[in-house]
């Protein structure tokens, strides 16, 4: 038998209708995540990473003196303030010191 089984009825008188089987039919296995959900899943733990890194830290930097290591949050703080006043006004008065 193939993958159409052509099935009449008497009130149809010899018409003939397709129907397809439902085991010809692939079944999507809730077991094997496609590619797209890996990736995402992927993105999703490498993000949750970075997250957790950035929050350790944040909260060891508070405990150590600031010319040590610096906090997360005031290093940003300080990026958004180089970048608004442009990055050569910033980088001149330590290139005057070589």
């Amino acid at each position: 038998m193939s993958t159409i089984q052509h099935t009449g009825s008497p009130d149809d008188a010899g018409a003939i209708s397709p129907k397809i089987l439902a085991h010809d039919q692939p079944e999507l296995s809730a077991s094997r995540p496609t590619a797209a959900r890996r990736a995402h899943c992927k993105i999703s733990r490498i993000r949750l990473i970075s997250l957790a890194s950035s929050r350790i830290w944040q909260i060891a930097a508070m405990n150590v003196d600031p010319v040590l290591l610096t906090t997360p949050t005031r290093s940003a703080g300080r990026r958004r303030l180089m970048i608004a006043r442009g990055m050569w006004a910033v980088l001149w008065p330590s290139l005057l010191v070589w």
